[in-house]
């Protein structure tokens, strides 16, 4: 933060979403709800299939800047995918969630455009590298350039 204006910098907003999507858990919902601005958590049921396992955000993002939006973009370093074990049965996947590291605050997520029917040993299921998008306000009335 400017500590004369009070108002945020880029770098110190780039920091704060450096943090977020590095500590962080990529996880399956099989819930079929539609993510919006005031999801939480506790909003989504986590995948239970034989050989799920959340995945750690161990790699850095990649943040920038879109010259078009001059939005913040911030990426996990790549796409990941999810195994399935044996299942007895099928369930069916909706779409993704990261979660701060404790899994208690929700940082991002999506819904698949097409549920997904894990019911197969060895299917793999891919997500691309989830991305995060912070708009600048552009009359610098939130943030300063630095």
């Amino acid at each position: 933060m400017n500590t004369e204006t009070g108002r945020f910098t880029r770098s110190t907003i780039r920091a704060a979403i450096e943090t977020l999507m590095t500590d962080s858990k990529l996880k399956l919902f099989k819930n079929d709800i539609t993510p919006d601005g005031l999801s939480e958590v506790e909003d989504f049921d986590e995948a239970d299939y034989v050989g799920y396992a959340d995945i750690e955000g161990t790699v850095g993002p990649t943040v920038g800047t879109d010259p078009a939006t001059n939005e913040l973009i911030a990426r996990w370093a790549e796409g990941t995918s999810f195994a399935v074990g044996a299942i007895v049965g099928s369930q069916l996947i909706y779409g993704w969630y990261l979660t701060n590291t404790a899994g208690t605050g929700l940082v991002l997520a999506k819904k698949f455009d097409t549920p997904i029917l894990a019911q197969l040993n060895g299917q793999v299921i891919s997500v691309a590298a989830p991305e995060y998008r912070c708009p600048m306000n552009p009359q610098g009335q939130d943030v300063v350039e630095e």
